[in-house]
């Protein structure tokens, strides 16, 4: 599954995993300490994924969603460094940080897309006090498919990234390379703040 259509494939159904998040579903599938394992077993290295899913999971503990706030998306975090680094990718300390910036990016566009589903359903409010049908299950399907959409994207692009990293399209200098792993190696502990922070305002 690590050639360029399996990685986009696996980009498609990572994407439709993400919906589990908060549009349907909320199975916990999503969450990153259970899609890590079993995301990375199907990429051909469980260990990565589950470490990967162990620390994305802390992280989302200290920067929870409150009203419309919306933090960096654990699910989507994980899957872009999944897609860069699992099988022979690029480094992990890259797809660490990849997987960081697409997860906000990801948060950003949804507060969008949010925005627009308030507009949704005032039109289906319209609707309904004109007497018509409000077609709930079309607008829902809809957005639904919209946001699988945008999702889908961001995870190409970190397909595309990899493939540009392994074609020696992007090198890396020394000093972000260091800085990089230096990064890596304070995550755990940073993950462990937010654990004990987490656990004291419990």
């Amino acid at each position: 599954m690590t050639s360029l259509p399996g990685l986009l494939l696996g980009a498609l159904i990572l994407a439709l995993i993400e919906l589990d998040e908060t549009a349907a579903g909320q199975f916990m599938i999503s969450r990153p300490i259970v899609l890590g394992p079993l995301a990375g077993a199907a990429f051909g290295d469980a260990l990565l994924g589950g470490g990967l899913g162990l620390l994305f999971e802390l992280f989302s503990l200290v920067d929870p969603p409150v009203g419309g706030y919306l933090p960096i998306n654990p699910s989507v975090a994980l899957s872009g460094a999944l897609l860069f680094s699992a099988s022979g990718g690029g480094p992990t300390p890259a797809g660490f940080a990849l997987g960081l910036v697409l997860g906000w990016i990801h948060g950003l566009l949804e507060t969008t897309l949010r925005r627009r589903r308030v507009s949704t359903a005032r039109r289906a409010e319209k609707r309904l006090a004109a007497g018509e049908e409000p077609r709930l299950m079309i607008a829902a399907a809809v957005e639904l498919a919209r946001q699988a959409a945008f999702t889908f994207f961001l995870l190409a692009a970190a397909v595309l990234v990899r493939r540009a990293f392994l074609q020696g399209w992007l090198p890396q200098p020394w000093w972000l390379s260091a800085g990089l792993r230096a990064g890596l190696a304070l995550a755990p502990w940073i993950g462990l703040g937010a654990l004990c922070r987490a656990l004291r305002l419990a």
